[in-house]
């Protein structure tokens, strides 16, 4: 029978002799392995499983989720309509400016041709021309000036009345003398430069007026801030934020180049703006930095919030919102503005540099690692001596560091498409890190760190960076000197390239060096 484990204790203690009856009590005590525990003597069991989650309930749990999907797909289907709506819209707008600046130029040109004939009645009334000469000339002149052809009738009418014919004023030339005596606001040169600002000057301003509309309402990034907190914006109204400029903080290894261009957004609400924004050619870009580029093609995703919990590159203190993906007129998309963004690059040495890239003509390819990526493959960089890169790079001998997405030159010397690729169709998705912040820990995107970067001496312009595809969560990558064609899968990072083209790298590739010439492989590489 089952004894108590004090009584067991008991018998079994130094110095005791159990009985066999005490065995079988002590054996009687426990459960075998080959026994079955019933359900009752499981501790809190029975609690348990009546606690346990619901067939019913976890099928219901299913409908909501199901439920909530089918809205969600239905919401982003309506709100991709409604973008395609404001972009046609913003289309129109812009059809409707084109078509307005017309007219103002057409106005423009009756003015002009108005001006003309105005002289041309000063120089009538000057050389004594006669009265059906000069009633020609106002008749020119069109309805616009019936008024003015008016006051010179009553003159000749007054003139011409016996009681005030004077054979003194027998001249179109001293009608004129005579109405400037009258008073020097009053005379006829006055009026006919009066009439001819006046016409149209009305009517033009408002031309002008509705094409700044048009052009979205200026404001800067602190105006526009408080509009939107005081819940003053017009829903559908297009608002140019004239002072933005791209800002990078909480980065040690970026940097904004700061060329200046304008963010055009449009509001949903008195509270909300769409962030789904355009790019305008800036008053501030004096240097024509851009002047080249075709900002009306970008197509830009903006944040008016400088949230560091949502972009780690946030800049709190000065910032003026977050471009968080920028695609240009060549195709080049990128999660960030890769037209100011520069990622710094050391000059590295080892043997890698030295067996693979070392050329005494091209010192560009020597910056290869940032601090970040110091140590890999057994290259050092030298954190003292380091340039600053932007993703897509054109490079000359170090003397000339440019954008390579704003050149798309090619050369004339050359009719093979092989040497006229220039920097087009290059796509990187987004990269996410986890930020503790305040207690709270945040998926925040962060900057990619990669950079390619190309100088041809042979081809001069033909910088052939072109169709590279780079999946989600790539980072810490340099590739010098013509890299196309590749497409990198997830969480890549730590690559360095020279001359890669036409690979294909799978998931989770890391700490790899690539020479010479690589091109047309595929496969997994760790």
């Amino acid at each position: 029978m089952k004894r108590s484990i004090a009584q067991l204790k008991e018998w079994f203690r130094r110095g005791k002799y159990p009985t066999e009856s005490q065995f079988r009590d002590w054996l009687e005590s426990y459960v075998h392995k080959d026994e079955t525990v019933p359900v009752s003597q499981v501790e809190d069991l029975p609690r348990l499983l009546n606690g346990k989650f619901s067939t019913s309930r976890g099928e219901s749990v299913e409908r909501e989720a199901a439920a909530l999907r089918l809205k969600f797909d239905r919401h982003k289907e309506d709100a991709d309509d409604e973008f395609e709506k404001i972009e046609n819209n913003r289309q129109a707008l812009v059809a409707e400016d084109e078509r307005q600046q017309g007219e103002i130029d057409a106005q423009q040109a009756q003015i002009n041709t108005a001006t003309g004939q105005l002289e041309t009645v000063r120089k009538l009334l000057h050389s004594g021309a006669s009265w059906t000469t000069v009633k020609a000339a106002f008749d020119v002149l069109g309805g616009n000036y019936s008024s003015l052809w008016a006051l010179a009738n009553t003159v000749k009418t007054f003139l011409e009345a016996s009681d005030t014919s004077d054979a003194t004023i027998n001249r179109w030339q001293e009608l004129e003398s005579f109405l400037q005596g009258i008073t020097d606001t009053d005379s006829l040169t006055g009026l006919l430069e009066t009439m001819k600002q006046e016409i149209g000057t009305a009517y033009l301003n408002d031309l002008r007026k509705t094409a700044d509309e048009l052009s979205g309402i200026p404001a800067t990034y602190a105006e526009l801030v408080e509009r939107r907190a005081r819940g003053g914006m017009l829903p559908g109204t297009l608002y140019r934020i004239t002072d933005y400029e791209t800002m990078v903080a909480n980065d040690p290894e970026a940097r904004s180049a700061g060329h200046p261009f304008d963010v055009v957004v449009m509001a949903l609400d008195e509270h909300t703006l769409s962030e789904r924004a355009w790019a305008m050619h800036s008053a501030r870009d004096a240097a024509g930095y851009f002047g080249k580029s075709k900002l009306e093609a970008w197509q830009v995703w903006y944040c008016l919030d400088n949230d560091d919990t949502r972009f780690q590159w946030a800049d709190t203190t000065r910032g003026k919102g977050v471009i968080y993906r920028l695609i240009d007129e060549w195709g080049n998309d990128c999660p960030y503005d890769f037209k100011n963004v520069q990622f710094k690059r050391c000059n590295t040495t080892g043997d890698f540099v030295d067996n693979v890239v070392d050329d005494a003509d091209w010192p560009n390819t020597h910056y290869i690692l940032s601090p970040s990526m110091n140590g890999q493959a057994d290259m050092t960089a030298d954190e003292t001596d380091y340039k600053w890169l932007y993703t897509f790079t054109y490079l000359e001998q170090m003397q000339d560091v440019r954008d390579a997405s704003l050149i798309n030159e090619v050369n004339a010397d050359f009719e093979s498409a092989y040497y006229n690729k220039a920097c087009n169709c290059n796509e990187m998705q987004a990269y996410y890190i986890g930020e503790f912040i305040d207690d709270t820990t945040f998926a925040t995107q962060a900057l990619n760190n990669i950079v390619l970067s190309s100088y041809d001496e042979e081809n001069g312009a033909a910088v052939k960076m072109y169709g590279n595809k780079w999946g989600a969560g790539c980072f810490n990558m340099t590739f010098h000197e013509h890299c196309y064609g590749n497409s990198f899968g997830v969480n890549c990072y730590c690559l360095i390239g020279f001359k890669l083209y036409y690979n294909t790298f799978g998931n989770e590739c890391y700490n790899n060096t690539f020479g010479n010439d690589c091109d047309k492989r595929s496969g997994t590489l760790r």
